[in-house]
Parts: C-alpha cells; sequence; structure tokens
C-alpha cells in the first residue's frame, strides 16, 4: 500500500458520520478504502446517510453486502479509463 493510501485509508469513518447531518449523500469516486464501508453501511441503515453513490470499493471486488442490500445505494463499475482516447489507445496496443 502507496503512503498516500495509507494517509487516505477510512478517512471518512463513524467518528465522521456522526458529525454530519442526518439525512446526507454519499458520493466516493476517489478510492474505496477512502470510506470505512462498515461505518457507511450503519451510517445508512440508522437514517444518518440517506443515499450512497460508490464507484470503488473497499476491497474491490467484494462489495460490502450491506451496500448490496441498499436500495437507497447506487454501485456502478469505475469508469474513469473509459473515454473514446484510452479506449482507442488499448486497441492499438
Amino acid at each position: 500500500m502507496g503512503l498516500s493510501q495509507k494517509n487516505t485509508r477510512h478517512i471518512i469513518g463513524k467518528p465522521e458520520f456522526d458529525k454530519m447531518k442526518d439525512g446526507v449523500v454519499i458520493v466516493n469516486t476517489a478510492r474505496g478504502a477512502v470510506i470505512d464501508e462498515a461505518a457507511l453501511v450503519d451510517a445508512l441503515d440508522s437514517g444518518k446517510v440517506y443515499s450512497a453513490g460508490l464507484d470503488v470499493f473497499e476491497e474491490e471486488p467484494k462489495i460490502h453486502p450491506g451496500l448490496v442490500r441498499n436500495p437507497n445505494v447506487m454501485l456502478v463499475p469505475h469508469m474513469g479509463t473509459w473515454t473514446v482516447e484510452v479506449c482507442s489507445l488499448v486497441r492499438s496496443i
């Protein structure tokens, strides 16, 4: 794990969720481990977090079952490299 990943792991967890207003929406398109997924599931179940949108996950390819079962969570594949330029480059290799 690189230095930046160590410094950003679980920077959003139970203490941070506890400080938020009720009913917030969380979106993570950065790194999966930035958010403590177990704490996110607890925050969703309690109503502290109303909804979440994620395209990165803490332990890819595994996704926390509490996120999968929650109808207020949108889980999508990480598509940062799905640009015309990148796809063309990959095909040319």
